[in-house]
């Protein structure tokens, strides 16, 4: 259960009262003068049991501490009294001091509301822990500090203070999204390991909340990432849902927002105000500048982009309107062939290359591959030599279906992105053939989409968009459609390298984190004020 709990430091139980309304307010029914009548504060007793007082003597010592938690308008026992050392500075000095020292070992996450008259120094205090201020000085010229606390979890306060972050799995928001970036195995190895790892409950992950807490993991609920402590490490697969407050953690994802996507930059302004890093798992390089920890998903993106590129192209030759209808979930890649066998007819591709691969020779362009020769379709191919053509480009209507596996990123800084195909081409086009683009690479959201014709990406659910007599499929989590084996590659890949961060950090070189860390703030500098 999350706690929230009140801390008041004042010079005198009368201003300790008023704190105490600013920060309950009537409206909850309670009235802490009767409050503090029945639990009269006595420096000399370090058992006050039931108190709500923070409390600063006359002479600036700070005296004794008791929690409370307020669940559904009522007070909760929640600690016995802690006695801290003596502080001798001022009260926003002591405030920091003691969150630092004190109340972050114990599991407290962030401030909810704070009351002070040194607005400035509690904030540099507040930003030096780690923790997010979201109140707003509610203080009338008062000498001394109170504050709203918020605790995750009591029995899990012992893990703040141990010098190992937290591992913490959250589910995805979409809700076609079933993969996951560490498996129940390897989430087990880091529970062996001593490491406290949590999985937010999820109804469409492929492995089970109970595949996890068999191996040890602690189940919380999905998106409670949001008040863990803000040394866990935040752990997904695709991206935070749309929100706006600060993100102080530091989170392991794929991340979409380091190139100027629609939407980065409000992203990325919420991790420079929380302070929090992303680690963007598509910039996680080796020393060949290929990709780790998502290269297995290139190649699936590949399989499951051909397999719904066929089940859309076989429905609109068939008359139907979209939105088509589309398979989302197989168990294996043989699976998912014997599937298309049997349901995909696939006529004159079989005899002609109205089919074609841009990029064949790539991670996504081989599973393509490997799906068109399973079902005998021909097809042809551009690889580099055709993809800096610009002349070459005219004849992409001439194709019934197109693959699109380029990476963007394999192309030199300083070499313009093509343009494969644009609204002119389309509107002035005469006997155009082009039926179906597959965009499996998507760049639909970058602004160096090489189809500046749409800049929506689509869905399972609603597989494609039109423009003209062109339909567009760009979902951007294809591999999803084999949940199983794409969450064990990723993983496989993922977990070496977050083992290496576990032990080494973010800074050592040779290692593929201080590029990913160095992309992150580059990002920061050109898309946030």
């Amino acid at each position: 259960m999350n706690h929230k709990l009140i801390c008041v430091s004042a010079n005198n139980q009368r201003e300790a009262i008023n704190d105490v309304n600013y920060i309950i307010g009537q409206a909850k029914g309670h009235d802490p003068k009767k409050l503090f009548e029945k639990y009269p504060y006595r420096s000399n007793d370090v058992h006050l049991g039931m108190y709500l007082l923070r409390y600063f003597g006359d002479d600036g010592k700070l005296a004794g501490l008791s929690l409370f938690s307020v669940v559904q308008g009522e007070l909760l026992y929640l600690q016995n009294t802690y006695i801290l050392k003596q502080y001798r500075s001022g009260a926003s000095e002591q405030a920091g001091y003691i969150f630092r020292k004190e109340f972050l070992p114990l599991g407290f996450s962030r401030i909810i509301t704070f009351i002070s008259n040194s607005n400035r120094l509690l904030q540099e205090q507040v930003i030096k822990t780690g923790w997010i201020q979201v109140g707003e000085n509610l203080g009338k010229n008062k000498s001394y500090c109170s504050f709203e606390l918020e605790l995750v979890e009591e029995t899990d306060s012992t893990v703040v203070g141990s010098g190992k972050p937290m591992i913490w799995i959250r589910s995805e928001s979409r809700p076609d999204e079933r993969r996951t970036v560490l498996v129940p195995a390897h989430a087990k190895a880091l529970v062996d390991a001593g490491y406290k790892v949590y999985v937010e409950k999820s109804q469409q992950r492929i492995f089970t909340d109970g595949e996890y807490e068999t191996v040890g993991c602690r189940l919380k609920e999905p998106g409670s990432w949001k008040i863990a402590p803000a040394n866990s490490l935040i752990i997904g697969l695709k991206e935070l849902p749309t929100e706006n407050f600060p993100l102080i953690h530091r989170h392991f994802q794929a991340g979409h927002c380091l190139d100027g996507e629609t939407g980065s930059t409000q992203l990325l302004q919420r991790y420079k105000t929380g302070g929090g890093t992303l680690y963007a798992l598509e910039k996680l390089l080796d020393s060949r500048k290929k990709q780790i920890v998502l290269r297995s998903d290139g190649y699936f993106a590949g399989v499951c982009g051909a397999a719904v590129a066929l089940m859309v192209w076989q429905q609109k030759r068939s008359g139907a309107n979209p939105p088509y209808r589309i398979l989302q979930y197989f168990k294996t890649k043989s699976q998912l062939k014997e599937y298309l066998r049997s349901t995909i007819n696939p006529g004159h591709l079989q005899t002609e290359e109205n089919c074609l691969i841009i990029a064949p020779d790539g991670n996504v362009g081989h599973g393509v591959r490997a799906i068109l020769k399973a079902l005998g379709i021909k097809y042809d191919t551009w690889t580099r030599k055709e993809t800096i053509n610009p002349e070459t480009f005219k004849t992409i209507i001439d194709y019934e279906i197109v693959f699109n596996g380029i990476s963007i990123e394999s192309l030199d800084g300083s070499e313009p992105c093509p343009i494969f195909l644009s609204h002119e081409t389309l509107e002035s086009a005469h006997g155009c053939k082009l039926s179906l683009i597959a965009d499996i690479a998507c760049y639909a959201k970058n602004p160096r989409n090489p189809f500046p014709v749409y800049s929506q990406v689509t869905t399972f659910a609603n597989p494609t968009l039109r423009t003209g007599n062109v339909d567009i499929m760009a979902i951007d989590n294809l591999p999803t459609m084999l949940p199983e084996i794409c969450s064990e590659e990723i993983s496989e890949d993922f977990f070496p390298l977050l083992c290496q961060y576990l032990m080494i950090g973010d800074r050592v070189a040779d290692t593929p984190w201080p590029y990913a860390v160095e992309r992150f703030k580059n990002a920061l500098k050109e898309y946030c004020i």
